[in-house]
């Protein structure tokens, strides 16, 4: 189903039959309810109390969990055709999508460790990347504000509304963690203290690499709201102190690094 296309030539009777894409919207929401369950599974396993939540076992069914709710909606979006008649079924679907979304990105911070919480965060970028062009083709995200027709730029300009979403929600959890040194000494604690000396560069570095990452990821989300003043205000509106300073702070960083200023 999600290989189909969305627009299929012919009206008989005898080509309906053949529509491989009749029951797309029923795949995609089952894919995404699952996609749903396997990241907030994942996060009860990485919250629980105890040795449980410390055990090995639990760290690795986390890590499968996580990496196949990505992977289902990396399909989806992956699947996303360059034409199509209607708007794909996922469209239709924000706060399912974005509840995903979130999951993924908590799954980071609670990570057991350095190197996993920067493989889901590569993750959650290329998934923020996607949802913020309309799909995984490489298209310009300045479509969507254009006012061009092609397909991609219609689904930018149906979901661009969410994306203030996803930062508010970025934003309160880079608020919550307590650091790059917190998490490094709880990634510590799980292993064996003789070898905890050794580790502890390894653990430093990939956590920067987390910020790092994740700061990156945020340019296509920030890129969305170029020409939307409407959208930005709503969203400083809407966000508390220290948030709405935070978010003021990012898109002055962004408009400073990231968006081209016409000068050689």
């Amino acid at each position: 189903h999600l290989a189909a296309p969305l627009q299929h030539a012919g009206g008989s009777s005898r080509s309906q039959a053949k529509r491989p894409h009749s029951s797309l919207a029923e795949a995609e929401d089952v894919l995404l309810h699952v996609a749903g369950l396997q990241a907030r599974c994942a996060l009860c396993l990485l919250r629980a109390p105890g040795a449980r939540g410390r055990s090995p076992q639990s760290a690795a069914a986390a890590s499968e969990l996580l990496g196949s709710a990505y992977g289902a909606l990396s399909a989806m979006f992956g699947a996303v055709p360059q034409e199509g008649a209607r708007l794909p079924p996922w469209t239709r679907k924000p706060h399912v999508v974005l509840e995903v979304f979130k999951a993924l990105l908590e799954g980071v911070y609670d990570s057991r460790s350095g190197a996993e919480a920067a493989r889901v965060a590569s993750s959650v970028a290329r998934l923020w990347e996607a949802y913020a062009q309309g799909g995984t083709r490489l298209v310009a995200q300045s479509a969507g504000r254009a006012g061009k027709s092609t397909y991609q730029a219609k689904i930018q300009r149906a979901t661009k509304g969410f994306v203030i979403m996803l930062i508010a929600h970025a934003l309160d959890q880079q608020r919550r963690w307590a650091g790059i040194e917190a998490a490094v000494k709880r990634s510590l604690t799980r292993l064996e203290p003789d070898r905890r000396g050794g580790a502890r560069n390894g653990e430093t570095q990939s956590w920067k690499e987390v910020v790092g990452v994740l700061q990156t990821g945020m340019v296509p989300l920030l890129s969305c709201l170029d020409g939307s003043d409407h959208l930005k205000q709503s969203l400083y509106a809407s966000l508390r102190e220290p948030l709405s300073t935070m978010f003021k702070e990012m898109h002055e960083g962004y408009q400073k690094r990231s968006k081209y200023s016409g000068e050689a």
